[in-house]
């Protein structure tokens, strides 16, 4: 019979199979008898069994025993006549001559199961069951010539370690199988282990180059990542149950090798010990390629590390000095000990930088422990990939770094840095480490470019690339790349990345993770609390190299000092103090932008002038670049660099005047202000010591809850920003913001140091509004107050905005350049006939660049035509303007002498103060002006105040005088409304005073503006006279506020008409 049936497998299944096998069958089936007759064990056993299989079976079943650490044991079973009916018809069906001979089954149990390896065979040791479905997954780890996938036994000559082999060998020899199939297995084995000894005594150079390797290997390399052992221990003096089948001695190998170990790459076998040889092959899969990788590890660590092979060195004396019992192979020690004279050779080097040529295997252990013993800890995963994709040149572009333009340079063209983004990161966390001066580029014959660059730590690496020429990238179109404020601080937590243009995308580090910066036209930031240390660029995908931006940290200050930080938001300029334990200290910092990409052509644009510094006062004007309102991101405060770059500027996005402004662009402009100034001041006080930072706001008097709340909420919003980006928490015993009246906040101004004492009258002159207040005694809080909406900026402004022939009248023949370009600019604004807010705002601002840019040329080209009889509209209306507000103060004062519970705290002379924009317009007034300032608040008072009882005082760097007081004062609080004022007499006829007197005071200027007012002699015409009385009742109501009527009043008597006979101009 050819086919026997099994016994079921554990899933139950039975099946044919050709070779040995048992049935299993009941004992009342009718075939029972029949099928017992069916041969056992087929006889043509060679046919079925292959050697191969013969020798794996045999050297599982004779080493099992001795494996350490496998729970698969070997047992056999017997099938004994007596116990069983079937057993004996089994035994019954046998020939003659077996019939006595018992049936022993060889079976492999693990977890209480069992199944079947094949059957005890008295000639060769083994019979190989028909089927063994059952076995494949029960097979230990170690038996590494099973094939689990094809379900076979291979040849384990080859796999078989030092310490088994011998083993096997022994116990086949006590065991003395007669089979040809033992003979040939047990001569196989004796092969096995003379053939490698002979190759190595021979000196075969294949041979002794694969000992130098393991050697150095398993002695060097384990600590290194990537390599392990495999440990096969055997057991000694174990008991065998396929030998107890052949002799009744006792099996135990008293001399078997203990401890056998594998050597392993990244889990891949390149090498087994051996007593003998020194180390082995092992005939592993890809053992070949694993030993070529190992060899190029060994070969980093031995040119980059002295230590490495000093250690290496020092393992193999050991190791040599062990194996003295001469077991160890003559020829083995022999080049063995070469292999340690190399390597104290190497030791005695002293170690240099450490040369790393990509690209190498991203997992290897040799780079990583060389990265590891020359810089620390962290650099293992950026050196996977340590070069950017391409290799970029940059034409027409500047690094911002000097020593990045020295050693960024090759043949005229600048080179972007080849750094991954993992090692920008990494470089990003560990900034020292890269050299910025070792930068290096060399041309190959090829038209490659050889790159590479330094790290330094306890030692030094060179990371070299060479980039093929399909691998290198021009960037013609890079973008211009800045941040602010760009100094390492531990103690600051916000950082912008700004970029403007170009095709390639920036990253910086946030939180940790790479965030790409929106390419747009115009300048937008990315925000990071950490300091952007390296930048990257990509483009298409690709990494282009980065932007290393390494700087000394600054010190920590360690400062405890609380600050105040107080802001007058005005129309046209807003002014921050800043004091710092009680000093005022100046709310500044040094210029702290850095580009860091830029066009070697292009200048400095007004975003990036607006973060070159902080100031003390900067322009109430913003332009807006996106949707949100974030500093950088969003827009920027501008500040312009010349009335050309002023012109240019889109009007549509350039805001101003925005102070009072309730729609969306003007919000979002205020806010955006303000959280800028306060950041900026939040980094001067950091930077100079403070420990603690609340928020101080000068509001108008009598603005409603609305437009104050407004403000308030913008700088709660800047101050909680202020407060992440610095840490510093409000003054203990504070609100992080508070605000009081700007009355308030002028008196304390005034009664600082330097300033007034006593009674006094102050006019504090801004761009939108003046507030003309009286204080008596020391207080602080004003005893009469007003708010007249007629600021500097739309007077001065409507001079022109209906008549722009006036500038060329007021400018025209100046041979001053910097006037003459203005007043081309601004006669160009003015010409476009538009109302807009958007034209007004910047014409106002052009207009007010002129003033303030230009005051010295100004002064004496107004002068200068005063003194030739050529009086200009320009001057004539600040003078008009100036004596208007001087008037509106004396009518306070008026008002406080008419109160006898309070006329007796007027000081005899009366000082008059003038802040804000007061020495703006002095300087606009003829030099035969300035003198007599004091009569346009005496004939106010009727004249009771005399004019030389009255001084009017210019106060020191009056445009930080309502934040200078707020900061001066003690506590915030709201002070009580003063009361309106009392009428004494006739609106228009102190409109008549006041005119007749600004025609005594400045006869020419007040011709040009009213012609027809004066006659000859320069008295009011009848004309003139009608003309003033008609404007003053339009001007003034019985509900009105005079000062601030006043004002309307000269601002309508400009734009009205007179008609007169004779218009001849006083002294003619």
């Amino acid at each position: 019979m050819s086919k026997l049936l099994f016994l079921p497998d554990r899933n139950g299944r039975e099946k044919e199979s050709e070779g040995a096998g048992l049935v299993r069958l009941s004992a009342d089936t009718s075939e029972m008898a029949a099928l017992a007759k069916r041969m056992v064990i087929r006889q043509e056993t060679d046919e079925i069994t292959p050697d191969a299989a013969y020798q794996g079976a045999m050297a599982l079943a004779l080493l099992l025993d001795s494996w350490q650490g496998t729970d698969v044991r070997l047992a056999v079973r017997t099938i004994d006549a007596q116990k069983s009916r079937f057993a004996s018809w089994v035994m019954a069906a046998r020939p003659m001559e077996q019939r006595n001979q018992p049936i022993r089954l060889l079976m492999l149990v693990k977890d209480q199961q069992e199944a079947l390896l094949g059957l005890v065979d008295a000639e060769n040791g083994l019979t190989l069951a028909a089927q063994m479905g059952d076995i494949w997954d029960m097979m230990p780890e170690r038996a590494t010539w099973v094939n689990r996938e094809d379900k076979c036994f291979r040849s384990p000559l080859p796999l078989l370690n030092e310490a088994d082999c011998d083993l096997l060998l022994r116990r086949l020899h006590r065991m003395n199988l007669p089979g040809d199939r033992a003979k040939s297995f047990r001569a196989a084995l004796n092969q096995r282990l003379t053939q490698e000894r002979e190759m190595l005594s021979h000196s075969e150079e294949e041979t002794l180059a694969r000992l130098a390797i393991r050697a150095q290997a398993a002695l060097g390399m384990m600590k290194v990542p990537g390599f392990a052992v495999l440990e096969e221990n055997s057991l000694t003096d174990t008991e065998n149950s396929l030998m107890q089948c052949f002799t009744a001695e006792t099996v135990g190998v008293s001399e078997a090798l203990k401890r056998q170990q594998v050597l392993l790459w990244h889990g891949k076998a390149f090498g087994r010990s051996s007593k003998v040889l020194g180390w082995t092959d092992t005939n592993w899969p890809d053992e070949a390629e694993t030993l070529n990788g190992v060899e190029q590890e060994i070969a980093l660590m031995a040119d980059g590390s002295v230590w490495w092979n000093k250690k290496l060195a020092d393992a193999l004396n050991a190791y040599l000095r062990e194996r003295s019992d001469k077991a160890l192979l003559p020829a083995a020690r022999e080049y063995l000990t070469l292999v340690k004279g190399q390597a104290e050779q190497n030791a005695r080097q002293v170690q240099g930088t450490v040369t790393l040529q990509f690209p190498w295997r991203a997992d290897s252990g040799a780079v990583q422990s060389l990265l590891q013993e020359a810089l620390g800890d962290g650099w293992q995963e950026a050196a996977k990939q340590p070069f950017s994709q391409r290799l970029t040149c940059l034409t027409g572009v500047q690094l911002g770094d000097q020593a990045l333009r020295t050693c960024c340079i090759l043949e005229n063209a600048t080179m972007l840095p080849p750094l991954s983004m993992e090692m920008a990161k990494t470089i990003a966390e560990n900034p020292t480490a890269l050299a910025l001066d070792a930068f290096r580029y060399q041309v190959e014959e090829d038209g490659s470019v050889t790159a590479s660059y330094l790290l330094r730590a306890r030692g030094e690496v060179r990371f070299v690339r060479t980039y093929a020429p399909d691998e290198q990238l021009y960037l013609e179109n890079p973008p211009m790349v800045a941040v602010y404020p760009c100094a390492p601080m531990a103690f600051w937590h916000q950082y912008q990345v700004l970029v403007k243009g170009g095709d390639a995308k920036v990253y910086a580090l946030s939180d940790g993770q790479w965030q790409g910066v929106e390419n747009r036209e115009n300048w937008t930031a990315l925000l990071t609390a950490q300091y952007p240390s390296c930048l990257t660029l990509e483009k298409d995908g690709e990494s282009l190299g980065a932007l290393p931006n390494i700087l000394d940290k600054e010190p920590d200050t360690g400062g405890n000092q609380p600050a105040i930080a107080s802001i007058d938001l005005g129309t046209a300029v807003t002014a921050v103090t800043l004091t710092i334990g009680g000093r005022e200290i100046p709310a500044t910092h040094r210029p702290l932008l850095r580009m860091l990409l830029t066009l070697s052509d292009t200048p400095m644009d007004d975003m990036m002038t607006s973060l070159t510094m902080a100031a003390n006062l900067i322009p109430t004007a913003v332009v807006l670049t996106g949707a949100g309102d974030v500093p950088g991101r969003d827009g920027y405060v501008y500040r312009p660099a010349d009335m050309a770059a002023l012109a240019a500027k889109e009007e549509n996005r350039l805001l101003t005047g925005f102070k009072w402004r309730s729609d969306a662009a003007g919000v979002r402009a205020r806010t955006l202000l303000i959280q800028q100034l306060m950041l900026d001041t939040a980094l001067s006080a950091v930077l100079q010591g403070a420990g603690s930072l609340s928020w101080r706001i000068a509001m108008e008097d009598d603005m409603g809850e609305g437009g104050r709340r407004a403000v308030l909420d913008a700088a709660e919003s800047g101050a909680a920003a202020a407060t992440i980006a610095s840490g510093l928490a409000p003054v203990p015993g504070t609100e992080r913001v508070s605000w009081t009246p700007e009355t308030a906040a002028l008196g304390a101004y005034l009664r600082g140091e330097g300033g007034i004492h006593g009674g006094c009258a102050a006019l504090d002159i801004g761009a939108g509004s003046i507030r003309a207040a009286i204080y008596l005694q020391n207080r602080t809080t004003p005893e009469r107050s007003a708010n007249i909406p007629y600021g500097t900026q739309l007077t001065l402004y409507e001079t022109y905005a209906n008549h722009p022939e006036r500038i060329e009248y007021d400018f025209g023949g100046c041979s001053m350049g910097s006037l003459s370009l203005a007043k081309d600019a601004l006669t160009a604004a003015f010409s476009v006939a538009s109302d807009t807010q958007a034209h007004v705002g910047k014409t106002c601002m052009m207009l007010d660049f002129l003033l303030t840019e230009n005051a010295a040329p100004l002064a004496m080209h107004l002068n200068a035509r005063a003194n030739a009889g050529q009086v200009t509209f320009l001057q004539s209306v600040a003078a008009e303007y100036l004596a208007g507000a001087l008037f509106a103060a004396g009518l306070l004062t008026a008002d406080v002498q008419a109160d006898s519970m309070q006329n007796h705290y007027l000081p005899a002379s009366l000082p008059v103060a003038l802040t804000g924009r007061g020495a703006l317009l002095v300087n606009l007034l003829p030099s035969g002006m300035v003198g007599k300032l004091n009569q346009f608040v005496s004939v106010a008072t009727g004249r009771t105040y005399a004019a030389g009882n009255i001084q009017v005082q210019l106060m020191r760097e009056g445009k930080w005088a309502l934040s200078r007081g707020l900061s001066a004062l003690k506590t915030l609080e709201i002070p009580p409304e003063t009361p309106g004022l009392t009428r004494h007499q006739s609106f228009s006829e102190q409109m008549l005073h006041l005119m007749q007197t600004l025609c005594t005071v400045c006869p020419a200027h007040m011709w040009l503006l009213h012609p027809g007012l004066f006659d000859s002699m320069g008295r009011m015409t009848p004309a003139g006279i009608d003309t003033v009385r008609r404007v003053s009742a339009r001007s003034f109501g019985e509900d009105d506020d005079m000062p601030a009527s006043v004002m309307q009043f000269l601002s309508e008597l400009r734009r009205s008409p007179i008609v007169a006979d004779q218009l001849t101009p006083p002294g003619n």
